[in-house]
């Protein structure tokens, strides 16, 4: 852990002269990307150093993964997405005590060259892992830094020992010692390190700092000292922070007790909802049972059984869309005329059939999720027998599905089919197009291809007054089961549509025998009172 360590003096050096200078000058922006950026690296070169000749599958997979998220931050650059690392920056400006509003232009100015730092980052990752160690980055803020991690000192030589005369019996080796546990902090570091690459930002931002609390409430000390009750005591004094801690300029740079003793002293403060409760709780837990997955150490996890499934009911719950409210939206310009393809919240005459058009009606009939939806192909739409039907399908390239259950075959419902979703495959098809939404590109963290058009469907249903907090794209799924349970569908027929797990076998096991049949049936008894007509013929004249 000396790159670790390096860069804790770089910060400290860093900090006193950020706290002299409080303007917070351009120099000082550009070395606070610069910095993170270093880090980034030194995190991926950990990740290479443990991927091992044994299986080189693991070698493309990561490769392939390493690109993918290569193309997410060059999306995320150049829309300028800049609050996707906000959490970021105002974690690295607080733990150097510093307070900005993220209104400020110098705030957003870190971000956007953070953002900088992400796509920089990834391109050195992805050539080194073609074994281009003389790579640097074609950005100039950081293409002349030294990132290089520190080559380890060689160890002293040891001295041969002398040889025993003969006469003299060897002495016995003593017994292998069995390794201890670990210190907590390093074992902090080890988890933070290994688990950067599958973590998004945001994951990676919360977890450092429940981490951080974490080590200023135990302090360093082995893993095994750890008990139970210490991990009771950490959540408790969680429970007492208020839920907007971080927004708060009275906690800037406290300390995790300090923070604890100012919250006791003032009254009629919202605190940490439950969910986030158990987030922290997760977190913990998880790192545990990742230290004994690797070998670093043996024992029961003191952090396991703290999670509190409970709703606590501070979030809004998903609820259906309602009759209206589903006439409002697909009675809207969007689907019904709009002024044009870019501006679809006011009415016109163009109505353009596209993902924006297509990927709702597909989420409200099918129920598929968004990403889902997002990352269908031409050829996952086929005929069998005389129903039409979309495959729901994970490989590599494609991105996987939520989870295995998710791996499905769903009928296409004759309203879909009604309103011309099968021209829109064969234009698709025909231009040559694997996808059926060629518009869409992978955005965000995790490199999906949804970003975009759910950022869009947020702010379109807000602008027509549909601003309940509960109703959201995920809706859609609940509308539809919702409609089939009415309709007095068997349960099990309905998870099997949704792609939920249970313990039948699941129609994406045997669907090619025709048991597809019944979840297509079961569809078209459902009806949401659209005028499938009206929405056919807008646009067209």
């Amino acid at each position: 852990m000396k790159e670790a360590r390096r860069l804790v003096v770089a910060t400290d050096v860093l900090f006193t002269m950020l706290t002299n200078n409080p303007d917070l000058t351009q120099a000082e922006i550009d070395e606070l990307a610069s910095q993170w950026f270093r880090e980034a690296i030194a995190r991926g070169e950990q990740v290479l150093t443990r991927l091992t000749p044994e299986d080189p599958d693991d070698f493309d997979a990561e490769q392939r993964y390493a690109l993918r998220r290569l193309e997410g931050a060059k999306e995320l650059l150049r829309i300028n997405d800049w609050q996707v690392v906000a959490d970021i920056a105002s974690e690295i400006l607080a733990e150097r005590g510093i307070a900005l509003e993220r209104k400020d232009p110098r705030f957003q100015e870190l971000c956007r060259k953070l953002l900088r730092a992400n796509v920089a980052s990834k391109e050195v990752y992805a050539k080194r892992h073609e074994g281009n160690y003389g790579y640097r980055p074609r950005d100039p803020l950081f293409a002349g830094k030294e990132y290089a991690p520190p080559v380890a000192a060689p160890a002293p030589p040891v001295a041969a020992p002398s040889v025993a005369a003969p006469s003299v019996a060897a002495p016995v080796a003593p017994p292998v010692a069995t390794p201890s546990a670990p210190q907590l902090f390093d074992l902090i570091d080890k988890h933070l390190a290994f688990m950067a690459r599958e973590w998004n930002p945001q994951t990676l931002v919360q977890n450092r700092t429940t981490f951080r609390f974490f080590r200023e409430h135990l302090g360093d000390r082995s893993v095994s000292d750890v008990s139970k009750r210490d991990v009771s005591e950490f959540l408790e004094k969680l429970r007492c922070l208020p839920a907007k801690y971080g927004q708060d300029r009275a906690f800037r740079g406290l300390s995790f007790s300090a923070m604890v003793d100012k919250a006791a002293s003032m009254v009629g403060m919202a605190l940490l909802s439950r969910k986030t409760i158990n987030r922290h709780a997760s977190a913990v837990s998880g790192m545990f049972g990742w230290a004994e997955k690797h070998g670093y150490w043996e024992g029961k996890n003191p952090a396991s059984g703290f999670i509190d499934k409970r709703s606590d009911g501070t979030g809004p719950k998903r609820r259906p869309w309602r009759k209206e409210e589903l006439e409002i939206l697909f009675g809207s310009p969007a689907w019904m005329g709009a002024k044009s393809a870019n501006i679809r919240s006011k009415p016109g005459l163009v109505v353009e059939r596209d993902a924006k058009y297509w990927v709702p009606l597909i989420g409200l009939y099918s129920g598929l999720r968004l990403e889902e939806i997002c990352k269908l192909r031409v050829k996952d739409i086929r005929q069998t027998g005389d129903m039409w039907v979309i495959d729901v399908t994970g490989d590599a390239k494609n991105g996987r599905v939520k989870e295995d259950a998710s791996n499905r075959t769903v009928p296409i419902h004759p309203d879909l089919i009604a309103l011309g979703l099968l021209d829109h495959v064969d234009a698709m098809r025909t231009a040559g197009d694997l996808s059926l939404w060629p518009e869409l590109s992978r955005g965000g963290a995790d490199g999906k291809l949804s970003v975009s058009i759910s950022k869009w469907f947020g702010r379109y249903v807000t602008g027509l007054g549909l601003d309940d907090p509960a109703l959201v794209f995920h809706s859609f799924r609940h509308s539809l089961a919702t409609a089939l349970r009415g309709e007095g569908v068997a349960e099990s027929l309905i998870t099997d549509i949704l792609g939920h797990e249970h313990g039948s076998i699941s129609f994406r096991v045997y669907a090619e025998k025709g048991a597809v049949k019944p979840m297509y049936e079961a569809l078209c008894r459902i009806s949401f009172g659209l005028d499938i007509e009206k929405l056919r013929t807008a646009g067209r004249m």
